[in-house]
């Protein structure tokens, strides 16, 4: 049923336990496919020893993590993806229920979870669910996910499920990106497929331990998802039946993208790009982007500091909770 994937890059310290979560699920029928992308630190060397015959190694050189997901997904040969990044875990029961919500769904394109973010594992408490025949779940249509997760978060990586069939019909993950990488391939299955179904449990666990973590790193603009999310090439929009669904989505890139501005204003090198960017969010917006409308020597001397970021970034989110 399930395909496994995880790429793997110097992660010595958490692979094991993302490992361990994957075999003691409660549902049996998937395929572990581990990637490793060139690790130094001997993180393939934990795999073949306490894993052995339970997952299979696929070795390449350092090419980033969309490769690695990529070459993962070539190698599946089961119906559905699921997708787990190696510092994060599962709940023993998530692809039992997901299994379920499948079945149940009418064998639906993208699958996603609820989850939990954590800082220390050794404080993590998995929630007992004791009926693993119930199985919470909401079909979010195109606008109901685009208006609801631009507050509230509903989906990462390790909580994706998808069908593999995607992937080959459509391009997978977009080496070139190194943020915001995933977001696109989740985005344009959701309007692709029209909806996420989505297991309100909390079935996986997202770590904020690894401080090298591509979320804490700046990049060049055209490193990003923005200019993509932004031009017509991302997704055809006519064919969305429902109005509604796609004035969700524009509304949706628009505040996300504002969001994400501050760390590509810290680089110096983006000043060119950002200039090109900021007239295409939309001048409707402007509460949301107003601090972008000064001169670039301005905002990036602003958002040097964190603090200022992260008071621009809660000014944002209350906008968009109150307007």
């Amino acid at each position: 049923m399930f395909s496994i994937v995880i790429p793997l890059y110097n992660k010595i310290g958490f692979i094991s336990r993302a490992l361990d979560s994957v075999v003691s699920q409660t549902y049996k029928d998937y395929e572990i496919i581990v990637v490793n992308d060139g690790s130094t630190d001997g993180s393939e060397k934990i795999v073949e020893n306490n894993f052995g015959e339970k997952v299979r190694i696929i070795n390449q050189k350092n090419q980033g993590v969309s490769t690695a997901r990529n070459t993962g997904i070539a190698h599946a040969k089961f119906p559905y993806i699921a997708f787990l990044d190696a510092d994060d875990i599962w709940h023993p029961d998530y692809l039992n229920y997901a299994n379920k919500a499948i079945k149940a769904h009418n064998y639906p394109g993208i699958l996603g979870a609820d989850f939990i973010r954590f800082k220390s594992f050794e404080d993590l408490e998995l929630p007992n669910y004791p009926d693993v025949d119930v199985v919470p779940v909401r079909n979010y249509s195109i606008s109901e996910f685009f208006n609801k997760t631009i507050n509230h978060t509903l989906i990462f990586t390790s909580c994706i499920v998808m069908k593999k069939e995607f992937f080959e019909t459509n391009a997978g993950f977009d080496a070139p990106l190194k943020f915001g990488e995933d977001l696109d391939v989740w985005f344009r299955a959701i309007l692709l497929y029209g909806k996420l179904v989505y297991l309100q449990k909390k079935l996986v666990y997202y770590s904020r331990e690894d401080l090298s973590a591509a979320t804490k790193k700046d990049y060049l603009l055209e490193q990003t998802l923005i200019p993509k999310i932004l031009s017509d090439d991302f997704f055809p929009l006519s064919k969305i039946e429902n109005p509604k669904d796609v004035k969700a989505f524009k509304t949706y890139r628009s505040k996300w993208i504002c969001l994400g501005m501050p760390p590509i204003y810290r680089l110096k090198e983006n000043e060119a790009s950002i200039n090109q960017i900021i007239p295409q969010i939309g001048t409707k917006f402007f509460i949301y982007k107003w601090l972008y409308l000064f001169p670039f020597k301005f905002t990036h001397k602003t958002f040097k500091s964190k603090y200022p970021h992260k008071m621009w970034v809660k000014y944002l989110k209350f906008c968009y909770r109150c307007f």
